[in-house]
C-alpha cells in the first residue's frame, strides 16, 4: 500500500533527523537534533541543556503527519523543512562569527563554516542567486578567512521568508559574559533572547521543563514508529566516531574516518546501514523527491554530498558542480 510506503519513510526521517543517543532533554546525540539543541542555547533560543524550541515544533509536526500520512502530511513536511534549516542557518553563522569578528583560523572550524554552506547554498539560491554567490564566495573552503560575517548574517535574513523561518526561530548570538547579544550578532526584528536564557534580559519566549536522561532512542516511545527503524537511528555512532577521528587532523584518522563512512571497516554502527548508503539516490528511495531535484539542478548531480566528502578527503575541487564549487 502507498500508505505503508509513507508511513516507512517517515519513521525512517525521524530516526535520521533524532539517532540513537539524543535525549529530550537536549543532552547526547550527534545529528541534526542535537545540533538544534546546541545552536539553541547560543543563540539565546533556551537554557543549555533544554530541547531547542524548533526540536518541538519538529517532533509535534512528525508526530501529526503520523497521524495524517494519507492526507496531510505533504504540509508537515514542507514545514519539518523549513525548521530543519534553523540550526544550519545559526551553526553557518556563528563559525563566521568566530573566524572573522573572533579572528579564529581554526582549520576545522573553516570546514564547519564550508559544511554548513553547501548544506544550505541550494535552499539560499531559491530566494536569489545574489545570495547564493554571497555564501559561496564568504564561506567555500579558503574563503572563510577573508569573508564577512555582517554579508553573511544579511544574505541568510533576507531568505527568511522564502525558507519559512523567523527572526525568532533563529535568534542572536549572545555573549554570556555581558549579559548581551555578541557586537554586530544581534537577532532581527527586534527579538530578544528567551526568558531565563540570561539574567538581566526579559523575553516571552515559553520555559521549558527538564526531563528524564534514562530513556535511550527515546522518540521511539515519543513518537512511536510504526517499523523498525533502529538500523537508521544507529547511524549516529557512525558519526560519533568520525567526528572523533576527524577534529584530529591526521591524515590516517581521516582515512579510518572515511572506511566508517563507506562501511569498509565493516562495523557500520552495527545496523548494516551505512552514510555512504544514504547519499546513494536508489538506495533512498529518492526518486522523486523535489528536495533532491533542487539540490540536484543547483549542484548538476544528486551525488553531490558523496561527490564533496571525495574532494575533502583527497584535496581535490568539485569543478564538475554546477554551482558552488569548492576547492580542497
Amino acid at each position: 500500500r502507498e500508505d505503508s510506503v509513507e508511513q516507512k519513510m517517515w519513521d525512517r526521517a525521524v530516526a535520521l533527523y533524532v539517532g540513537s543517543t539524543a535525549r529530550e532533554s537536549g543532552a547526547g546525540g550527534h545529528l541534526l537534533y542535537t545540533l538544534a539543541n546546541e545552536e539553541c542555547y547560543h543563540f539565546g533560543r533556551c537554557k543549555k541543556g533544554e530541547e531547542a524550541p524548533v526540536n518541538k515544533y519538529i517532533m509535534a509536526k512528525f508526530a501529526n503527519g503520523k497521524l495524517n500520512i494519507c492526507s496531510n502530511i505533504k504540509n508537515d513536511a514542507r514545514d519539518i523543512k523549513s525548521l530543519m534549516t534553523v540550526p544550519l542557518i545559526q551553526a553557518a553563522s556563528r563559525a563566521m562569527y568566530t573566524i572573522d569578528k573572533e579572528g579564529s583560523t581554526d582549520g576545522a572550524l573553516q570546514g564547519e563554516a564550508a559544511a554548513y554552506a553547501a548544506a544550505l547554498l541550494p535552499l539560499i539560491h531559491q530566494c536569489g542567486a545574489g545570495n547564493s554567490k554571497i555564501i559561496e564566495a564568504d564561506m567555500l573552503p579558503g574563503k572563510s578567512v577573508s569573508g564577512s560575517y555582517e554579508v553573511v548574517k544579511a544574505a541568510f535574513e533576507r531568505c527568511y521568508e522564502k525558507l519559512g523561518v523567523s527572526c525568532e526561530d533563529v535568534g542572536g548570538l549572545v555573549d554570556f559574559s555581558k549579559k548581551q547579544y555578541k557586537r554586530g550578532a544581534q537577532a532581527c526584528g527586534g527579538v530578544m533572547p528567551g526568558q531565563g536564557v540570561i539574567s538581566g534580559f526579559a523575553g516571552s519566549f515559553p520555559a521549558q521543563s527538564p526531563t528524564s536522561e534514562s530513556q535511550k532512542s527515546w522518540f521511539v516511545s515519543v513518537y512511536k514508529p510504526e517499523f523498525n527503524v533502529n538500523a537508521y537511528a544507529s547511524l549516529d555512532l557512525d558519526m560519533r566516531e568520525i567526528e572523533s577521528l576527524a577534529v584530529t587532523g591526521n591524515k590516517q584518522d581521516l582515512l579510518t574516518a572515511w572506511d566508517v563512512y563507506s562501511g569498509a571497516d565493516g562495523d557500520s554502527g552495527g545496523s548494516g546501514i551505512t552514510l555512504e548508503d544514504l547519499a546513494d539516490v536508489s538506495f533512498g528511495e529518492l526518486d522523486g523527491s523535489e528536495t533532491l531535484k533542487l539540490y540536484k539542478d543547483f549542484y548538476g548531480t544528486a551525488e553531490y554530498s558523496d561527490k564533496w566528502l571525495r574532494a575533502a578527503l583527497n584535496g581535490e575541487s568539485t569543478e564538475s558542480f554546477s554551482n558552488g564549487k569548492a576547492d580542497f
